[in-house]
């Protein structure tokens, strides 16, 4: 696998010499598949106050510009693993599925990983994008080992993001703790529905 874009067109200049440079580099970023793959690891804290180390990873695609600042890659997944209870050896694994509804690209942004209150059954809470510049949340529940979403009410009680808001970048340190977050929370780059989950299923804030 090619790590860099730059090796991969690199490659086809030896092989295919200068004429044929663009239209190979292009392929061999498509098929050969290169890409990179940003890992942590996460404190969060849950509402029955217990704290969990989550570890995550983000996979990028090669990409331009993209929120919340150009690095040159684009996230392709979102990855989560946790354990739950925390003295439990089975580790739970939650991807993203869907995407941006208008440009079916961008995959939907996890903000807040809790339990239910009922029978502590892990939940995860994502941002999606709309048409125009409106944003959905998605919920999904952790039932029998299985996720399955389970659509939030049109309006339920807000509540803050307790996940790293700049997963969708490559510069994640590997360790952030709960304070780091809090203080990185704060950065007015961050849309004020990623901050802030609701009180309404479709956000148009921005």
């Amino acid at each position: 696998m090619c790590l860099w874009k730059q090796g991969c067109l690199n490659l086809s200049r030896i092989i295919f010499g200068w004429r044929g440079t663009l239209v190979v580099g292009v392929l061999l970023v498509l098929l050969v598949g290169c890409t990179k793959t940003v890992t942590w690891t996460e404190e969060v804290r849950l509402s029955n106050g217990k704290t969990i180390a989550v570890k995550r990873e983000t996979r990028f695609r090669p990409g331009g510009a993209e929120w919340p600042r150009g690095d040159g890659w684009k996230p392709q997944r979102y990855v989560i693993h946790f354990n739950y209870p925390i003295s439990s050896e089975h580790v739970i694994e939650w991807q993203s599925t869907k995407t941006d509804a208008e440009r079916g690209t961008d995959p939907e942004f996890p903000l807040l990983l809790d339990v239910t209150t009922a029978d502590e059954a892990p939940f995860i809470i994502t941002l999606r994008g709309l048409r125009g510049s409106c944003f959905e949340y998605v919920r999904y529940v952790l039932h029998d080992g299985t996720w399955s979403e389970d659509p939030l009410p049109a309006e339920f009680e807000a509540r803050d993001a307790n996940l790293y808001l700049s997963a969708g970048t490559v510069d994640v340190p590997k360790q952030v703790s709960l304070g780091f977050k809090q203080k990185d929370s704060t950065d007015i780059r961050y849309r004020k529905c990623s901050k802030k989950i609701g009180p309404k299923q479709t956000d148009c804030r921005a």
